[in-house]
């Protein structure tokens, strides 16, 4: 299988894993895209070496920690339903992420329903089209949730008491650009 498909590459999977040496292990791998945490490839540096030094302990202190899994693969089959994030997980807000394409097609694919979040200050469907833009067929996304959805039904259906203090209809809207109209 390729890397970045739900089948993780147990090749790739030893290199720069935080076990001290050891062989044998795989390495810690996304978890939604099975690609390999290689140092300073995914991981701020400021987190990079605690993360590896918590990871390194999986596996010596008992049943009790948690497992690490060697991509979606692993995970595919135990799950009717995936809610992922978008912006580190699927794409880095302008293309995306290696593997990750694949993975969502091929969640699709077994009938998995993928769900996405977001905190976004897009809409929906404005976010479907960046995504769709980066690779991905959106048709594949059973359902999406932003921050920015949310924001525009609260406003549109002025349900919540804070908005009818603001009174008048003067707004200043400071955001995206792209769909701000539709808030006013």
């Amino acid at each position: 299988a390729s890397r970045g498909s739900l089948a993780a590459a147990p090749e790739a999977a030893r290199a720069g894993d935080g076990s001290g040496g050891r062989s044998g292990r795989p390495a810690f791998q996304s978890p939604t895209v099975g690609i390999p945490l290689r140092t300073g490839r995914y991981l701020r540096p400021a987190c990079q070496g605690r993360v590896a030094a918590a990871l390194s302990m999986v596996g010596e202190g008992g049943s009790n920690l948690p497992s690490v899994c060697a991509g979606m693969g692993e995970l595919a089959d135990r799950y009717d339903a995936f809610l992922l994030d978008q912006w580190g997980v699927m794409h880095d807000g302008t293309r995306a992420l290696e593997g990750a394409v694949d993975c969502v097609r091929q969640l699709a694919e077994r009938g998995k329903k993928v769900v996405l979040l977001s905190n976004s200050s897009r809409r929906v469907g404005t976010s479907l089209k960046k995504l769709d833009g980066m690779g991905f067929d959106s048709s594949a996304i059973e359902g999406v949730v932003t921050g920015g959805d949310q924001a525009f039904l609260g406003l549109r259906d002025r349900k919540a008491p804070p908005f009818d203090a603001l009174g008048g209809c003067r707004v200043f809207l400071f955001g995206n650009g792209d769909d701000d109209a539709e808030y006013l």
